[in-house]
Parts: structure tokens; C-alpha cells; sequence
């Protein structure tokens, strides 16, 4: 399961022509600039994970910090927050404007945004000045998660290298970065904010078969491909039909399964979980995904650096690098519930739940004999996915309180 974070341009609406035109300026990323400490060119500040995703803390015009996911797939301009007791908290001030911010999966129906001009952001000790806050209302499964995504804002103005195995990130001044000797080095092909690279997907009989895949990070999977855009990419049969993820718009739906090999870089990555699409959720609200997505379950097995302004991406294996690819084995699709709550949104037929009697609509209260919520989704997830494994869930249904066992099974 993934939850997508792709996110479409902003349509604004209902402000004067001279408005508009600052609206436009910002968004195509001309009116911020960036400051760091007096004497340095780079800054390293800690990050968190929530499952695959990366976290890291922003502050606004002066404020404590906020943590928001770190995401390549987010081209909007500054920073975009939902709406909640941390985001009140900014005391910002909105422009006469109502915005449209999309994206995947559903209907592709847009959210109305309220937008906050001129703001400094700060990360660790650099600072991006005159930057634009878009603030959404609560989004219930993916603001019980986090406060946010931040995007272009930092990539198009920093070099940002990822080091997984410390737990840091570094922004260096674009003009002042030097790659590490030992890294792979990927082109990157910048249309627009919306980064792509050249990948290769290996069949079984060993053929590369070239791909052009969207930089996702703030995808959870390790790579998403469209079926209908290439004859080189097929689903496999036993391909498990199921939510594949969720986006802005709703959920997203297609197949999943396991695919002999990708290749990035010139380093090759075996027996690779792949989602695949229905073709109406191939390219949410007209994206061109080309072949599909590169998510943060491939990115993330690398100490990776993104070098927007010199359209490269320098790849160091890291200590995740071979450790196989799993997905759920328990047949749950979970997502936040009412309030503090964890729901199931269905049970996959003839899976370990299915068996076990959990049905749709059920909410966990404890796994393991510890209480879970809504936001211990991300490490439910991972507690999810070991072969063999047996694990006391408790469920309410109707009021009533449930116990019971599953025995975990790779499905895929």
C-alpha cells in the first residue's frame, strides 16, 4: 500500500488581474530567494520517517517547526500545509484568492486552498525568503499522518542529499556542491518542476527495456509503471488486484506484483514490488507520467542527492540496499478512521485477514497487544509485512470488541 502525494498545479480564482499575475510569478518559482548562515554554503539538519516517507522539520515567519514530508512529486511553490492546531498556530495571512490544488486517484476533483504570500521558511539555519504557503483543509488520511509536503521550494533552490544511514539531509548552495567520488551518477530531465530519469526494466530473460519514470519520493512504492504505454511492461499473472494507493483525489487502484529487475544508474535492483495502474489512474489530472513513477521504496535504498540545477541525481548504496521487497502480507487496506481511529477500507480476498474474519469497515484498536491509531499507520504497515509472522489483532465492529490471530503470508 502506498499513499501517492502527487500534486497538481494551483488554479487560482476570484483575484484582481494584478494579483493574478503575482500568483503566476510565484508559482513558476521566480519570486523566492534563499539565505544561509553568514560564512557557510551548506547546512545538515536531522529528519524523521513515517514508513517510507521522509520528514523534515519547516519553520514559518519565525515559528516553531512544523514536520512535513519531503516530496520531489510536489512542484508547488513553497510549502503546502493541511489545516489543523499547528498551522493556526502560524497566525498567517491569506490573499483575497481561492485556489485549486489536485491530485491523483477518484474523481481528480480538485480542494479549495487558502494561499499566504511573502513568508520565510526556515530549515535547520537556510532560509527561503518570500515563499508561498498554501494551506488546504484537513485531508483525514493523510493529515492524521503528517502537517504537510514541501517540494520544489527546496529542490530548486538547494543540492539536497539524503543520508539514510545517518539521518540527516544537507542543503548545499548549488554553485558550491561537489559529488562524492563513488557515486552513481543518473541524468535528470527537468519538464517544468516535474523531475524524470531513465531507468531500465529487466525481464526474465535478462532484456533491458528502457523506461522514463517520474522522481517520486513522496511515494511510498518502489516503482509504479503504466502498462498501457509500453509492450515491455507487462503485469505479471499472479499480479494481486487491490488499492494500490491513495491520492488527493481519492484512491488509487490497479495491480501489484513482482518484477525480475529495474536498473538505475548502472546498479541493477532484483525481484523488484511493482504497482501497476488502471489505466484511468495512469496520469492523474493529465500529468504526463510517461512510464510511470520512481517512489521512495527504490530512492530509498540509496544515500541519494538531488541536484535539480545541474539536472543530475548521485546514488550511493546505503544500508537498506539489499534488503528484499516486501508488501502487506496480511490482505488489510487501511487507512485513518473517524477521530484518532484506524478503519479497514477492505480485506483482500483469501488472505490471512479474510481468513481470520476481518472484514471492511472493522477498526483496530491494538496490535500486538499495543494500542494503535491513525497515526501509527506507517509502522502498522511495516509490522504487516513479515512471512510467517503471527499477530493478535483487535478489532471493533458494531460496538463489539473482537480478538484475533493472523498468520502473515507474502502474497506477492
Amino acid at each position: 500500500m502506498r499513499l501517492a502525494f502527487l500534486i497538481g498545479a494551483l488554479a487560482v480564482a476570484g483575484m484582481p488581474a494584478a494579483g493574478a499575475q503575482e500568483m503566476h510569478r510565484m508559482s513558476m518559482g521566480a519570486a523566492d530567494s534563499i539565505r544561509m548562515p553568514a560564512g557557510r554554503t551548506s547546512i545538515t539538519v536531522p529528519f524523521r520517517r513515517s514508513g517510507e516517507h521522509i520528514l523534515i522539520p519547516v519553520g514559518v515567519n519565525g515559528n516553531a517547526p512544523v514536520w512535513v514530508v519531503l516530496d520531489t512529486g510536489m512542484p508547488g511553490p513553497g510549502v503546502l500545509f493541511y489545516d489543523g492546531p499547528a498551522v493556526s498556530a502560524l497566525a498567517l495571512e491569506y490573499m483575497p484568492v481561492q485556489a485549486q490544488v489536485g491530485g491523483a486517484g477518484g474523481s481528480g476533483e480538485s480542494i479549495q486552498a487558502r494561499i499566504a504570500a511573502g513568508a520565510t521558511l526556515r530549515i535547520g539555519e537556510a532560509e527561503i525568503w518570500n515563499a508561498m504557503v498554501t494551506v488546504l483543509p484537513p485531508v483525514a488520511f493523510l493529515s492524521a499522518i503528517h502537517n504537510g509536503i514541501i517540494g520544489a521550494g527546496v529542490f530548486k533552490n538547494f543540492v539536497v542529499a539524503i543520508d539514510h544511514d545517518r539521518g540527516e539531509i544537507t542543503l548545499t548552495l548549488p554553485e558550491r556542491y561537489r559529488p562524492p567520488n563513488h557515486a552513481a551518477t543518473v541524468p535528470m530531465i527537468l519538464d517544468g518542476r516535474v523531475a524524470y530519469v531513465d531507468a531500465g526494466l529487466v525481464s526474465a530473460a535478462g532484456k533491458v527495456s528502457p523506461l522514463r519514470l517520474i522522481v517520486d519520493l513522496g511515494a511510498s512504492h518502489p516503482v509504479s509503471l503504466n502498462a498501457t504505454t509500453d509492450p515491455a511492461i507487462q503485469i505479471p499473472r499472479d499480479a494481486l488486484t487491490t488499492r494500490i494507493g491513495r491520492g488527493m483525489s481519492g484512491e488509487v487502484r490497479g495491480r501489484v506484483g513482482r518484477i525480475p529487475g529495474l536498473e538505475l544508474g548502472g546498479i541493477r535492483l532484483t525481484n523488484v514490488i511493482a504497482t501497476f495502474p488502471n489505466p484511468d489512474h495512469e496520469n492523474p489530472r493529465g500529468l504526463d507520467s510517461r512510464n510511470g513513477n520512481l517512489g521512495s521504496g527504490v530512492l530509498g535504498r540509496f544515500n541519494i542527492t538531488f541536484d535539480y540545477p545541474h539536472q543530475k541525481i548521485h546514488l550511493v548504496r546505503n544500508q537498506r540496499f539489499a534488503a528484499p521487497f516486501e508488501w502487506d502480507m496480511s490482505g488489510l487496506v487501511l487507512e485513518p478512521g473517524p477521530g484518532d481511529t484506524l478503519s479497514v477500507a477492505q480485506v483482500v480476498p483469501g488472505s490471512p485477514a479474510a481468513l481470520a474474519g476481518v472484514a471492511g469497515g472493522d477498526r483496530i484498536v491494538a496490535i500486538g497487544g499495543h494500542a494503535v491509531t491513525n497515526r501509527d499507520l506507517p509502522d502498522t504497515r511495516e509490522c504487516l509485512r513479515k512471512d510467517g509472522a503471527e499477530v493478535e489483532l483487535r478489532t471493533v465492529r458494531d460496538g463489539v470488541q473482537r480478538t484475533g490471530k493472523l498468520r502473515l503470508r507474502r502474497m506477492i
